[in-house]
């Protein structure tokens, strides 16, 4: 039975500490294992991008996410392990770091769940680089410089909860303002043989 009111428990890795979110959805998450399906795939990328894109200040250095199967993969395996305090860490060696958003789900959308995260932005202070309350999951999601992001789902015990991890690469540092504040695309990243065009806000590669 599928209760028309979600609840999202979700957690940091970097904070080990809770927040509860709860929200009203109108389609709930399959229990399955994975997102392999390239609309569950888009469905990400697009909201990361929306939320990336709509910054206040306004982001001048603020990257498009890309999909990266290597992270995704770690996600994977990390969710099916169906515990938080796992150091998923070692096992990424194409990042210098990798940041990790998990949300524990007992009836939710994609969209829900990145949207409890998105929330905590009236939690954090830019010009202060504080929160009030926890926000880690909101810093990470607009940390100018992370470019790639994958993600994993599985069902575990002992409610049928949905597990969905993200990883980020290369991670954030919550020492440091997520993004330079200033006009859109203003200061997209500088590497050589690489161009960047300015679409919704962020710097997109091709």
């Amino acid at each position: 039975m599928i209760c028309a009111l979600s609840l999202v428990l979700v957690l940091a890795v970097s904070f080990g500490e809770m927040a509860e979110v709860t929200d009203l959805t109108e389609e709930v998450l399959p229990v399955v294992n994975g997102i392999y399906n390239q609309l569950d795939r888009d469905k990400i990328l697009a909201r990361h991008n929306q939320f990336r894109s709509e910054v206040q200040p306004s982001a001048a250095n603020m990257v498009a996410l890309r999909w990266s199967h290597d992270l995704a993969g770690v996600a994977q395996r990390v969710a099916n392990r169906c515990d938080f305090g796992f150091n998923f860490r070692r096992l990424v060696t194409r990042f210098s770091s990798v940041g990790q958003n998990i949300a524990r789900v007992y009836a939710g959308t994609l969209d829900s769940i990145m949207d409890s995260w998105n929330n905590e932005k009236a939690d954090y202070d830019f010009e202060t680089n504080t929160c009030s309350a926890f926000c880690a999951h909101y810093t990470q999601m607009v940390w100018a410089t992370t470019s790639f992001i994958g993600c994993g789902r599985a069902a575990c015990p002992p409610h049928s909860n949905t597990y969905i991890i993200c990883n980020y690469g290369p991670g954030g540092d919550e020492t440091q303002r997520p993004y330079e504040s200033g006009l859109p695309c203003s200061s997209c990243p500088d590497s050589e043989g690489v161009t960047y065009s300015c679409e919704n806000n962020l710097c997109t590669l091709g």
